[in-house]
Order: C-alpha cells, then sequence, then structure tokens
C-alpha cells in the first residue's frame, strides 16, 4: 500500500515544540536583566523624587543662591582687585603680597570713604612692623643689589629719609630693568612697563598687577599736576633735586611699599591667573 504524499505543513510541530522551549530558555536568561533594570528603573525614580524634594527646599534655593553670589564674586574679583591697587597709589601706597585681602580692601575703602589720615596710618605702621622681613626678602631675590638695598634700609633706620628715599626710587627703576627689561616710570608704550600689558590675557595676575605702573599716581605725575601744597612722593621731584622736603618717615615707609611691590609684581609668573 503506498504511503499518502507529505503534507507541506508536517513537522510544524516540532518546530513550533523547539521554538516554546527556545523561548522559554531566553525568559528564563533574560529575567535577571529585566528585575535588575526593573529596580534600576525604581531607585532612580526615586533619587527623581528625592532630588526634587531637595532642589525646592528653602535650604537648597538659599546655598544656590549663596553659590551663584559667590561665583560672580570670584568673577569679579580681579577688576575689583585692580581697582583697589589702583586707588591704593593714588594715595602713594603700594601693597604687600603678604597683606590679607580683607586688610586691602579695608584700606582702600578708608581712603575712599574720606578717612585718609587713618588709613595711611595703618599703612605705615605695616610697614613699619615689617621692615625686617621685608628687607630680607628683597635682598634674597635681589643678590647683586643687596648691598645697596642694605645701605638704604640702614638709612631708612637711622632716620636718614632724604638718603634712603631716593636711593629706593631708582632701585625698584632698577629691579624692574632686571626682571623685565622696561623702565619703572615710563609713560612710553616701548619703554615702560605699560607695553607689557595689552598682550596678556584678561585673567593673567600681572595684567592686573602692572596696571599700577601704567596709571598715573602722584609718584610718576608730571610736576606741573601736582598740587602745590603736595606733600608726598614724587619721583621726578625728588630724583631731580626739584623737592628738598620730601625727607618724611611718611614718604620713606612709602618709598619701602614702592619697592617691596614693584619686587613682587614684576617677578617672573608667566601665566599665573
Amino acid at each position: 500500500m503506498k504511503e499518502s504524499p507529505k503534507s507541506p505543513f508536517d513537522g510544524f510541530d516540532d518546530l513550533f515544540s523547539a521554538y516554546r522551549g527556545w523561548t522559554e530558555e531566553l525568559k528564563k536568561a533574560t529575567e535577571p536583566a529585566l528585575l535588575v533594570q526593573k529596580q534600576l528603573h525604581d531607585h532612580l525614580e526615586r533619587f527623581r523624587a528625592g532630588f526634587i524634594a531637595w532642589s525646592e527646599s528653602p535650604a537648597t534655593k538659599e546655598m544656590v543662591e549663596s553659590l551663584r553670589k559667590t561665583l560672580i564674586s570670584v568673577a569679579e574679583f580681579p577688576n575689583r582687585f585692580q581697582t583697589q591697587l589702583l586707588g591704593l597709589a593714588q594715595h602713594g601706597w603700594y601693597i604687600d603680597p603678604e597683606m590679607p585681602l580683607a586688610g586691602i580692601r579695608s584700606l582702600n575703602d578708608a581712603f575712599e570713604s574720606g578717612a585718609a589720615d587713618q588709613a595711611s596710618a595703618e599703612f605705615e605702621e605695616y610697614f613699619r612692623q615689617n621692615l625686617d622681613v621685608i628687607e630680607e626678602r628683597l635682598l634674597g631675590l635681589h643678590p647683586k643689589r643687596a648691598h645697596v638695598l642694605a645701605a638704604a634700609f640702614n638709612a631708612h633706620r637711622l632716620g636718614n629719609y632724604l638718603l634712603s628715599i631716593p636711593v629706593m626710587l631708582t632701585q625698584a627703576d632698577g629691579i624692574a630693568q632686571d626682571m623685565r627689561g622696561r623702565q619703572l616710570y615710563s609713560a612710553r608704550q616701548t619703554k615702560g612697563i605699560g607695553g607689557l600689558i595689552d598682550g596678556l590675557e584678561a585673567s593673567d595676575l600681572n595684567r592686573h598687577l602692572w596696571e599700577v605702573f601704567r596709571t598715573q599716581s602722584p609718584l610718576s605725575s608730571s610736576t606741573d599736576s601736582l598740587p602745590a601744597d603736595f606733600s608726598g612722593l614724587n619721583r621726578h621731584k625728588v630724583l631731580h633735586g626739584m623737592d628738598y622736603n620730601y625727607g618724611s618717615e611718611t614718604n620713606a615707609l612709602r618709598a619701602v611699599s614702592l619697592l617691596n611691590f614693584a619686587s613682587f609684581a614684576l617677578a617672573d609668573r608667566q601665566g599665573t591667573q
């Protein structure tokens, strides 16, 4: 007896049975991963809900606002610091790098508010108290000038301000030549410190320090622009013999502050921000 011809659907049961077995195995294999996925999703949802609650709390909003103000203050600091340096220079004073920033701001505020005598007295006391430390630092940084600087500081201690002031003014200029190849008091772009500023990035610390030397101040002003009762320190009048009443302790301490600042401001700090 002949076998009936095979149907094209013969064997499908076996194929479907194998498929069902394969899908069951695949389900078993993927269940752990799906469970982990669900747990991760639930965890992220709980975190999101907690984060929303945290971000909307008054304490968090206060913290964020404080951080925003801090970032603004940090961004504005370089220009604000430069303004303070320029303001102090208008009164003949230059900062010591060891001065706290809050102290610098306080002194500048005092000058601006009309308490110039008090602010000047604080500067005098600071440099009077730190004279030895400043001398030691300058002698170490400028060994080839050490004997000249030591003589100037010795004259200062003896009260010979008429002798110490001109030497400190000339040595500050010499330090500018040593460290930057420029004249400290020249307003010419090709000769003065100011000519080095324009090529610096806005965030470069040198830009803000050196602006003090480019901006006109009583120290660097022409004698014609000074008031008739001027009793401060003017480089041209002192070194050209036009002023014979400059020898006060206040002016001597101003000269110390300038010499010290020139050494600090003109130091090699390439790229410092």
